[in-house]
């Protein structure tokens, strides 16, 4: 979780000095404003003293604890208290341009990664629907080079994740938010985009890199695909790579 925070910090950083840098010229965008909701779902780690511990550091920071209700009733927690705070900081229940990113506790997000989703709000896009990879550290070679093969990483991808998801926030209220389920709450919000008739863009970057551990908190979630994933392979089995740039990975 540590990992995880700083990470989102450091894009954030990036993203306001971007902004910083281009304040005062014409056309350029207001100040932005950002606010960090870590909501942390039960457990019975030191997750939430940690995110604690750093909140404390950073007023951008809101820790929101929860009993364990499963990942979609802890997104849309999370929205919920997005939404609070634009409403405090800009007087509008839901401003126009109010950007939700989402990623998860055991993901790295690169420091491009704040700045590409304000792209796709700047754009006009309603979502932006990103990759992930696998963190290599520790996994098996195979398994990774299996995964980059039935994932490529190409404009337009099949693919939903919720660590690496953003979206316009007039949208998502729109078609309901994410709905408290065990999981596939990525899925699902994705499909009700979808069906809305909403801009959506799915690109390969900014790529999210996250744990390829076997066993995870979630009931088919990431970790149940990628253990999957790993019984299919073959010994000696040779895959090739065509998935996320290294520099910057849902499951099928």
């Amino acid at each position: 979780m540590g990992a995880t925070l700083r990470s989102v910090l450091d894009s954030l950083d990036a993203a306001e000095a971007a902004t910083a840098a281009e304040a005062g010229r014409p056309g350029s965008e207001p100040a932005l404003a950002c606010h960090v909701v870590c909501v942390v779902d039960g457990g019975e780690d030191a997750t939430l003293d940690i995110a604690r511990r750093i909140a404390a550091d950073d007023p951008r920071i809101e820790v929101l604890a929860q009993t364990s209700s499963g990942v979609g009733a802890a997104r849309r927690a999370g929205c919920e208290r997005v939404f609070a705070w634009a409403s405090q900081v800009s007087g509008s229940p839901v401003p126009p341009r109010l950007w939700i990113g989402t990623t998860d506790a055991d993901s790295l997000v690169p420091r491009g990664w704040a700045s590409a989703h304000l792209g796709s709000e700047a754009a006009g896009e309603d979502m932006l629907v990103g990759m992930v990879r696998p963190d290599e550290n520790g996994a098996d070679p195979e398994l990774i080079a299996a995964w980059h093969r039935l994932h490529p990483a190409t404009e337009g991808h099949p693919f939903v994740f919720g660590a690496n998801l953003g979206f316009r926030a007039a949208a998502y209220r729109a078609v309901g938010g994410f709905s408290a389920v065990k999981h596939g709450e990525d899925v699902g919000l994705v499909a009700a985009f979808e069906t809305a008739g909403a801009r959506i863009r799915r690109s390969p970057v900014p790529c999210v890199t996250t744990s390829a551990r076997l066993a995870g908190r979630v009931e088919d979630g990431f970790s149940t695909y990628v253990r999957e994933l790993a019984s299919t392979l073959p010994a000696g089995a040779e895959a090739g790579r065509a998935g996320c740039p290294p520099a910057e990975l849902r499951h099928a």
